[in-house]
């Protein structure tokens, strides 16, 4: 093989060597694209949830202003449930009242805003560790295709 074969072979071998990394560069580029468009719709899948519940959580405290304070022919239909639910669970040994449903509509939303926060760190955090593994894919490829190019001008070096 003579020097421009060679020269021929190894610049189409750089070329190859090129061609590969941009396809990957591009590829790793829609990867993370994707992976943004993915954060953003799960973010906004996780706000939509929490309007709703939101929603669902005023819903409740209104109905328990309405029914659930000095309504007599209502406390009296609730009372006997109560008393029963009381005497059925023996956590206190007082009858389960309208005030401790109101302490736990106010757990629920405590509850309910921890799970909307925790729901949407992970997603972030998913979404931050597929940027870090499609990061770390690319600067694998990179060292691998300079560790090629270098052995090619090496082999080059040693052919002249």
């Amino acid at each position: 093989m003579d020097d421009s074969e060679r020269r021929a072979l190894t610049n189409r071998f750089l070329r190859v060597m090129r061609a590969i990394y941009l396809t990957s560069l591009t590829a790793a580029n829609v990867c993370a694209a994707h992976g943004r468009l993915h954060l953003g719709e799960t973010r906004s899948r996780l706000e939509a949830h929490a309007a709703e519940l939101r929603d669902r959580q005023v819903e409740a405290a209104r109905l328990l202003e309405l029914f659930g304070r000095g309504r007599p022919m209502l406390r009296w239909m609730i009372g006997p449930l109560t008393s029963l639910w009381g005497r059925l669970t023996t956590l206190t040994g007082r009858r389960f009242s309208l005030h401790m449903l109101g302490n736990m509509e106010a757990q629920g939303a405590r509850l309910t805003t921890y799970a909307q926060n925790l729901a949407r760190e992970l997603a972030h955090v998913a979404a931050v560790e597929a940027l870090v593994r499609l990061q770390r894919a690319e600067d694998a490829r990179k060292k691998y295709i300079i560790s090629q190019l270098e052995l090619a001008q090496d082999a080059d070096e040693a052919l002249k």
